[in-house]
């Protein structure tokens, strides 16, 4: 994917790093997330949320709003496992 989006190893890299990043908020966070809202509520909401942040990766070339997109997919993809 980086060779075809003509990206260099440190953006490539800080994408990575930013999902991550985002991941372990979220999966810091599931726990409290799913008591309050039920597990089902959490998954669904965790699930159309990654849906929504991947499409937003998709649709800009701007590394701010990649980077943004990137971590809330981690966060969200964290809420649906």
């Amino acid at each position: 994917m980086r060779d075809q989006l003509g990206w260099s190893l440190a953006q490539a890299g800080a994408l990575t790093t930013a999902n991550g990043l985002g991941y372990l908020a979220g999966a810091l966070a599931s726990a409290a997330v799913a008591r309050r809202l039920t597990v089902a509520v959490t998954f669904r909401l965790g699930m159309a949320a990654t849906a929504a942040t991947l499409a937003a990766t998709a649709a800009s070339h701007n590394d701010a709003v990649l980077l943004a997109a990137r971590a809330a997919a981690g966060l969200a993809g964290a809420l649906d496992e």
